[in-house]
């Protein structure tokens, strides 16, 4: 069987070069265009994938040329990119690094090998000049079929880049596919043992879009299309399953814990008849939501709380302390707010003659009006991962709907989408 696959594999000179930055910079880049994106990467790695999946909003599937022959590889990322326009294949570690410290088996160049992927080799260029082409030109020679056809600079200073470009196309003869600069904003932070998951990165979309949007301004998105789109078809021999049995039930526990799964495993046990049961995913999911929504409630209650306290002793309020505490609960009430104690409170001293008092007490609403609005959908983005825009967004939309219970509420309910929809529990968009 053949099929046309435009693919290209996204390799590096060692591990922490950027090539994850790097490729989610691209995937963002290139679904921001509107195309059909698929991504994959090689080897045992279930960390990267989960920031391709979160990119193209699609699953990305895994190369592993230690665990799958040439023909499984084949098939499977065939399979699995189907009515893709392009599909993004992030490597593993150095390009020739594989098992041991002598092979390259199980590598990404084995695994660019074995699937026909024409590679661009993604190099740190921080703190290099002249010694760039040196390690280009190592890597291009090392294997005579190494199949680098193209190089981005990672870390590089635009003035850089031209004499780089330049001197990468004529002397050495590989395609310069641009460069991106260095991004501190954007870094995806790492552990000992590779990147933290994608759900605990703090405004990982604004993240990729500034990525994306420095992908269009600096990286040759064009030659990286060019060099996936002559990728040769792959040629493979779809493999034979057995009929399926009699329906299974199969849980399936997914959570933070436990989220090192090859999708294509769980697909073939759904091909083979099991049911795969994510109900209690679904709860935890929702508990995880209301979680998030919690101790963001609880953030503004205190600050809601501190603020009053503050304000009641300028004003030398007795029980200012027990005062401050019942506003702030009443204030935690979808249908009530801080208003509804200090604006009659405040309206009632001026019709005393308490004129200062009351101007006071309205400041106070104001003020904690004020706070809270700019406060809440950084809290909501910060606890829940959701953009800041699109809290704000949801809560407008909340209030115009329901008024202020719609304003609390949209957003637990835009949040507990997005959590079902990064579990894989939905699909709503790509």
């Amino acid at each position: 069987m053949e099929q046309k696959v435009p693919r290209l594999v996204l390799a590096g000179t060692n591990s922490g070069c950027g090539k994850t930055t790097v490729t989610c910079a691209v995937l963002q880049a290139l679904v921001t265009r509107g195309l059909r994106v698929g991504a994959a990467k090689c080897g045992p790695d279930y960390i990267d994938p989960m920031f391709h999946s979160r990119v193209i909003g699609a699953k990305s599937s895994n190369l592993d040329s230690f665990f799958f022959d040439r023909d499984t590889m084949r098939y499977l990322l065939a399979h699995n990119t189907q009515g893709c326009d392009v599909t993004v294949i992030e490597g593993v570690m150095g390009y020739y690094d594989g098992l041991g410290l002598t092979s390259t088996r199980a590598s990404t160049y084995a695994a660019a090998r074995e699937t026909s992927s024409p590679v661009v080799l993604v190099v740190n260029a921080r703190g290099a000049a002249l010694s760039v082409l040196a390690s280009v030109e190592g890597f291009l020679h090392f294997a005579p079929d190494s199949g680098i056809q193209g190089v981005i600079l990672n870390g590089c200073s635009a003035m850089s880049y031209g004499p780089l470009s330049r001197e990468l196309e004529n002397r050495l003869g590989v395609r310069a596919c641009g460069y991106l600069p260095r991004l501190p904003e954007c870094a995806l932070e790492s552990r000992h043992l590779g990147l933290i998951t994608a759900d605990e990165v703090a405004d990982l979309q604004e993240k990729l879009r500034r990525l994306a949007a420095e992908a269009e301004k600096t990286l040759d998105i064009a030659a990286l299309l060019e060099i996936a789109a002559a990728a040769p078809p792959l040629r493979f021999t779809p493999p034979v399953l057995p009929e399926a049995g009699a329906p299974v039930r199969i849980g399936v526990a997914r959570d933070r814990a436990f989220c090192f799964y090859y999708e294509d495993s769980l697909d073939l046990l759904r091909q083979l008849g099991a049911e795969l049961d994510r109900a209690r995913g679904v709860k935890a999911s929702v508990f995880a939501t209301l979680g998030k929504w919690l101790k963001a409630e609880c953030i503004l209650l205190a600050v809601t709380f501190c603020q009053l306290l503050v304000g009641l002793l300028l004003i030398r309020q007795e029980y200012a302390l027990l005062l401050a505490a019942l506003i702030a609960l009443i204030d935690a009430l979808p249908v009530f707010g801080t208003g509804t104690v200090l604006a009659p409170w405040a309206a009632v001293e001026c019709l005393l003659g308490n004129v200062p008092k009351g101007a006071a007490l309205l400041a106070l609403f104001a003020v904690i009006s004020v706070v809270r609005s700019v406060l809440e959908p950084k809290l909501v983005a910060a606890q829940a991962g959701l953009p800041p825009l699109a809290s704000l967004a949801a809560m407008y939309v909340g209030f115009c709907a329901a008024g202020v219970a719609g304003m609390v509420l949209a957003p637990v309910l835009l949040l507990l989408v997005k959590q079902l929809r990064d579990g894989g529990y939905i699909r709503l968009w790509r």
